[in-house]
């Protein structure tokens, strides 16, 4: 059923991966499939930390990428299939990029950052669940 998952994460946020990987892990482990762990570093992100510059905007995406690796190797076991990638640009237009390029059964997401505003879905989230061609699970937090 959801061969491929496609697990969006915000660096900047550690419920984002702690919320959504547990889930994404029992998923691929039930369905015998694999897990996409995606970060996107949006353009605003990239002026403020001065990677305006061609070079530095690459540097940038490695240093997520490394990022990514490491969140995986601590929370995702060995036994699971699991790969990673850095895109850039708008959060929820790249998510639906990067689905669609890795053909993913499932977008596994976290409804947005804890806070006072919990019972609502994210705006990205929802323009995910709005706009993607395969089904979402958004995950909220407690």
């Amino acid at each position: 059923m959801y061969k491929k998952i496609l697990v969006p994460v915000d660096l900047a946020d550690e419920s984002s991966w702690k919320l959504t990987l547990p889930v994404a892990i029992e998923f691929a482990r039930l369905f015998e499939g694999s897990i996409v762990v995606v970060t996107v570093v949006r353009d605003s992100q990239a002026y403020w930390e001065g990677a305006y510059l061609p070079f530095a905007y690459d540097e940038l995406l490695m240093r997520s990428e490394r990022k990514l690796r490491t969140i995986v190797s601590n929370d995702v076991p060995s036994d699971v299939s699991v790969s990673t990638k850095a895109g850039h640009g708008s959060v929820y237009q790249e998510i639906l990029r990067i689905a669609q390029e890795e053909q993913v059964d499932l977008i596994l997401m976290a409804a947005h950052r804890a806070g006072i505003r919990d019972h609502f879905i994210g705006p990205k989230a929802a323009r995910v669940v709005s706009h993607s061609r395969c089904s979402v699970l958004v995950v909220r937090g407690e």
